[in-house]
């Protein structure tokens, strides 16, 4: 019922434990070793696993950084400018014909993946349909 040779590998790999009717599969992962695991055990559900340094409470998790001020507003207009396009009720396509580049790029703009140039303002300001001052609502000085 226990398999020996497992207690000779260097790193956690997965076991299979028969049961009388059944099959039990069990892996134990490790956070930095999670790459080592072979093929064979990726069936396994991370949910099935268990976290040795979760489970003896010595992992601390890393706390919550929040995102610069640049980047939320980078979102925070994107967001905007998502809004007022579905209000318009354009297609990616149009607002990014409109503005002279692709609807890709319009996406990560949306997203704020992408930040928005400062001389690309009034072209966005004339295809939306909204003031210049429209796009600094509601965003962080």
């Amino acid at each position: 019922m226990f398999n020996s040779q497992a207690l000779d590998r260097q790193h956690a790999q997965p076991c299979t434990l028969s049961a009388p009717h059944h099959v039990v599969d069990c892996a134990v992962s490790y956070r930095n070793m999670r790459k080592y695991v072979p093929t064979s055990a990726q069936h396994i559900p991370p949910s099935a696993q268990i976290d040795l340094e979760q489970l003896l409470g010595t992992y601390a998790p890393p706390p919550q950084v929040e995102a610069p001020k640049r980047i939320r507003n980078d979102k925070r207009l994107g967001f905007r400018i998502r809004q007022r396009r579905h209000e318009l009720h354009m297609s990616l396509e149009q607002l990014g014909h409109a503005i002279g580049c692709t609807y890709q790029q319009m996406q990560k703009y949306e997203t704020g993946k992408n930040a928005i140039k400062a001389t690309l303002l009034p072209t966005f300001a004339t295809a939306l349909d909204v003031p210049l001052t429209w796009f600094f609502e509601g965003l962080e000085a």
